[in-house]
């Protein structure tokens, strides 16, 4: 069966719910490593109650590994205990893109990290939002960023993100929204793909929209670093 993974938070489905006596005993990166044997795993976390009993959630990219470990992680022992695992009950989910670390790690998994690159088109200062900020001595600093993330067949998103950072220092603040300015491109350049995971297990990569080149704020200091 195929599915589509977006580069967002995964929905409850891929969710599982994990109990057994070792579960207490094995840390989230434990059982991050025994259930990644079944796909990419999202997060784990790990809980100990006296009333509840020990019990894990497990959470995956896709549905389909859930699925694929629900059936083969069953009862599998871990130090000499069973594991019972079944789907979590439904519970309230933030739908929210995937921060650039997961993103990054999103896309290495399925595509591969060889068959996508992120480059910056431009970094661009707006002067009508740095300046110093109030009267306690500080400085704040604003940046915009252009990312495109390229793929191996030659097609490519672009898309723009923004930062302001503040410090006492105006080296740091720049330095800083700089930064920011470039991850929250970054971050919404994979929000423009998604991932196509055909019944035969290959991988397409899908562009969500027709991709206008995104233009610097007309503001821009036209002294800005413009890299390539």
């Amino acid at each position: 069966m195929g599915e589509v993974i977006f580069f967002r938070t995964p929905p409850l489905d891929c969710t599982l719910l994990v109990a057994g006596d070792c579960v207490a005993e094995e840390s989230s990166a434990q059982l991050f490593d025994i259930f990644s044997q079944f796909g990419l795993v999202f997060d784990t976390k790990v809980f100990g109650d006296r009333g509840l009993g020990n019990f894990a959630f497990v959470k995956y990219y896709s549905k389909n590994a859930a699925i694929r470990a629900h059936r083969e992680a069953n009862g599998l022992k871990v130090g000499g205990a069973p594991l019972k695992v079944k789907f979590a009950m439904p519970r309230s989910h933030r739908d929210a893109p995937l921060d650039i670390s997961k993103s990054i790690e999103l896309a290495n998994y399925y595509i591969g990290f060889n068959m996508w690159c992120s480059s910056v088109v431009a970094l661009l200062a707006v002067p009508s939002a740095s300046g110093p900020d109030g009267g306690a001595g500080a400085w704040r600093s604003t940046y915009e960023c252009i990312v495109r993330v390229t793929l191996a067949d030659g097609r490519w998103v672009e898309a723009r993100g923004q930062a302001t950072s503040g410090a006492k220092d105006r080296v740091i603040a720049i330095e800083h929204a700089k930064k920011n300015a470039l991850t929250d491109a970054r971050k919404r350049a994979f929000q423009r793909l998604a991932l196509v995971i055909l019944a035969s297990g290959k991988v397409a990569v899908h562009v969500l929209e027709p991709q206008p080149e995104p233009q610097p704020a007309a503001e821009s200091s036209t002294e800005s670093v413009l890299l390539q």
